[in-house]
């Protein structure tokens, strides 16, 4: 064969298989794209099946998250005006006899207190401890006050005042009944102490108020007397120990069981309790293992807000998460010590307190009742005796809110507060120190610390 013959062969062979490939491409092509269609025919079918399921069957509407519909209580809690000559003496404005009145000096402690005053302005309940008593004395005493103080109380805007101190007893009962009738004749509530047998058995030791719409039980305990006996008169103060005429060691946890079971059985919506500590707590700046001791067993057993008195200086705030075996979770709100509301003591940090603000909210359709917010407002108990850059002063003593006077200094307003070099720095070391002892985010300045409201 020739040659060319062959190649021409071989061409035609080589066409032939082309074609034949061609044709199988395009098939499996054209079987592909039948397959695919196919099956996005199916995945549509599917579809319009799941959507005319899904209309037939109807969607259940989403749970709605509850709304609250709530009240806030904004409480205040100042901590111990401790009954001082100095203090008193700066109150008064006229010369007493005597004979026949032994009462007729007058005294105005409202100066001492303007710029409380201006802080308590808005809240709905505040309180003090009196650490002593009021008496119509002619006499100066240590821990004994005129009856007037009971009407600067209620100007400068408290509700009630806790008298269970170990200077409750410092005039025996007729100092208590004095004291009581003067806070009473003032409108001022009263809680620790008690002029009769009736009146401390009336509530089982237990002063109940109703403050916007809350029902609020106040408990209130002194470790001991200083020495004062009370067995003839065991009602006539609630004290915190057993044994507080030796050791005061024993805590008296069936009282306060007693007493927390009585404020159950009277429909507390809160429980507040007073604490008045041991000598050997004071001066310090952090609670001792006693202290803590008492506060665990409070709260766990139904104590919501807990105050701390009697060691002289501020001590730490603490918001406790209770688990009280109902199921639910409460937060505690706890300030070992608030210090001193007002005093003549200049011993390290005795010049330092606060004002503590406690909001509480009330779900008025459930019936909830929690503590929303816990904050402070530093302020400092000014002695103008101890700086020697204050010229005339004015006064001897008055309690500063400590950031306003900082600012009034900064913008030149000193005359009217004795606002010194040597005050301004002392106040600011004041505030940095007492950030360190309570706890710089609790300063109302940051806005406190705000708490989570309990599940529905």
């Amino acid at each position: 064969m020739r040659k060319e013959g062959f190649l021409t062969i071989i061409l035609y062979v080589l066409m032939v298989l082309l074609c034949v490939g061609l044709g199988v491409f395009v098939y499996m092509n054209i079987r592909a794209n039948q397959d695919q269609a196919k099956e996005i025919a199916d995945q549509a079918e599917q579809l319009a099946q799941e959507q005319a399921l899904a209309a037939e069957t109807p969607t259940p509407a989403p749970t709605p998250t509850p709304v609250r519909n709530t009240e806030t209580t904004t409480l205040a809690f100042c901590g111990d005006f401790v009954g001082q000559e100095g203090l008193i003496s700066d109150a008064q404005k006229s010369e007493g006899t005597t004979s026949p009145n032994p009462n007729s000096a007058t005294y105005d402690f409202s100066p001492l207190f303007s710029h409380v005053k201006s802080a308590l302005t808005g809240v709905n309940f505040a309180s003090c401890t009196l650490d002593g008593v009021m008496t119509d004395s002619a006499e100066t005493e240590a821990y004994c006050c005129p009856l007037a103080l009971a009407s600067s109380l209620k100007d400068t805007g408290f509700s009630l005042v806790n008298t269970a101190t170990d200077n409750s007893m410092i005039s025996g009962l007729d100092g208590v009944t004095k004291t009581l009738s003067a806070l009473d004749a003032a409108g001022l509530a009263h809680t620790g102490t008690y002029n009769s047998k009736e009146n401390h058995d009336a509530n089982s030791g237990v002063q109940f108020m109703t403050i916007n719409g809350l029902n609020v039980a106040f408990l209130s305990y002194t470790y001991g007397t200083n020495g004062v006996s009370v067995a003839d008169n065991s009602w006539c103060v609630n004290i915190l120990t057993t044994d507080y005429m030796t050791d005061q060691t024993k805590v008296d946890y069936d009282r306060i069981s007693a007493d927390l079971t009585a404020a159950k059985n009277g429909g507390a919506d809160l429980v507040v309790c007073y604490v008045y500590w041991w000598d050997d707590t004071q001066y310090y700046t952090s609670p001792k293992s006693e202290q803590q001791d008492v506060v665990d067993y409070l709260c766990k057993n139904g104590v919501d807000i807990v105050i701390g008195g009697g060691v002289k200086t501020p001590q730490p705030i603490e918001i406790r998460q209770v688990d009280r075996g109902n199921g639910k979770t409460v937060n505690c709100a706890v300030c070992y010590s608030l210090g001193n509301l007002a005093s003549c003591l200049s011993d390290m940090n005795t010049q330092l307190s606060a004002i503590l603000y406690i909001d509480v909210k009330r779900d008025v359709d459930h019936g909830d009742v929690w503590i929303s917010n816990v904050r402070y407002k530093p302020i400092f108990m000014l002695s103008t005796d101890s700086y020697s850059d204050i010229s005339n002063p004015t006064f001897r003593y008055r309690i500063l809110t400590l950031q306003d006077a900082l600012n009034d200094y900064a913008n030149g307003k000193s005359e009217t507060d004795c606002l010194s070099k040597s005050v301004n720095s002392a106040l600011t070391d004041g505030l940095k120190q007492l950030h360190n002892i309570m706890g710089a985010d609790y300063d109302e300045s940051t806005g406190g610390a705000s708490l989570d409201p309990p599940a529905i």
